[in-house]
């Protein structure tokens, strides 16, 4: 089972994922490579969704090519502990110039995937297994205080 560690150290919260490789083998594929180093990027809070924190991933860590990614285990409406994966082409929608790659973190209930181009589905790939009410809580800051540092890691 691949594991990893989330930490948002503004907060001093950490918590514990699992992939979902049955669910979503491909996308678990991908991230599990991507973060063969460990990632550390800004969070922001979701603007249209709802309770989630999005992280675009850096540059450094974008080693597969997004576009590939098949629909795994999808929703739109995900759960609290839900961990989310989406990819959009530039120009996906108005202003967008540059492709997203979204790694989202679910906290609470009740978010919707709609966005700015409609609905739309995201692969679930993984689960927070430990604090999720710790990561929920430094999460919630985010929609006050603004982007912040979030570093994710392989538990090997």
């Amino acid at each position: 089972m691949k594991r990893v560690c989330i930490r948002i150290p503004d907060y001093a919260a950490e918590a514990e994922a699992e992939f979902l490789e049955e669910a979503a083998p491909k996308t678990c594929s991908a991230l599990w490579k991507a973060l063969e180093k460990p990632m550390t990027a800004q969070g922001i809070h979701g603007i249209w969704v709802g309770p989630e924190v999005m992280i675009d991933m850096p540059a450094s860590h974008r080693v597969f090519d997004g576009s590939i990614i098949p629909h795994e285990n999808q929703t739109c409406f995900p759960n609290p502990g839900d961990l989310v994966w989406f990819w959009f082409s530039s120009g996906a929608w108005f202003g967008l110039s540059e492709e997203v790659y979204e790694f989202g973190i679910v906290y609470a209930r009740d978010v919707r995937m709609f966005i700015p181009c409609g609905w739309v589905a995201a692969n679930v790939f993984g689960r927070v297994t430990q604090n999720l009410d710790g990561l929920a809580e430094a999460c919630r800051r985010f929609r006050e205080d603004g982007r912040r540092e979030i570093t994710i890691s392989r538990i090997e």
